[in-house]
């Protein structure tokens, strides 16, 4: 096990500050990062709950 550098820090440090903004329409949740928008449609997000629900019930 090594100790990580500071350009390895601050690569871990920054990407964790760049969290998305997140947002609820009618259409589905928006994720906004670095004023890229994306949208989740609530059939999708409907959908991932449904596939984790099944993994963790089954553990």
């Amino acid at each position: 096990m090594r100790t990580l550098t500071a350009n390895e820090l601050n690569a871990v440090s920054g990407a964790a500050l760049t969290l998305p903004t997140v947002g609820a329409t009618n259409d589905g949740l928006t994720f906004t990062t670095n004023g890229k928008t994306t949208t989740v449609s609530w059939k999708q997000v409907i959908t991932i709950a449904s596939i984790i629900y099944k993994l963790a019930s089954g553990l």
